[in-house]
């Protein structure tokens, strides 16, 4: 028999009535991709583990690469979605970017 693999709990750094904010581990895609030639990912999915542990389908706003860790912002709803995606594209919005690095890569970029 197939053990089934368990899916982590994602932890929620905000909830709101129409969006929520999430801390995406490295590793786990955002969403489900098309089927490719070699078959569908076996990692954990983002969307599908939200809708699960939240039992709210949830739109998201953006996305994070499968490598990297982070906040992520999903809707509630497809328009609260579209709202919160336009806030971020404005000159305005504030995003933050930390890199963890080893070793001293000063003397490379000067």
């Amino acid at each position: 028999r197939k053990k089934k693999q368990q899916r982590p709990r994602i932890p929620i750094l905000s909830y709101q009535n129409n969006h929520v904010i999430v801390s995406k581990p490295t590793s786990m895609t955002m969403h489900h991709t098309s089927n490719t030639r070699w078959g569908r990912s076996k990692s954990p999915v983002l969307q599908t583990t939200i809708t699960k542990q939240l039992s709210r389908k949830p739109y998201l706003v953006h996305r994070l690469d499968h490598r990297t860790s982070g906040a992520v912002i999903m809707g509630f709803d497809s328009k609260s979605a579209s709202e919160l995606h336009g806030r971020l594209r404005k000159k305005d919005a504030i995003k933050l970017y930390v890199a963890l690095v080893r070793g001293d890569l000063r003397g490379r970029f000067q």
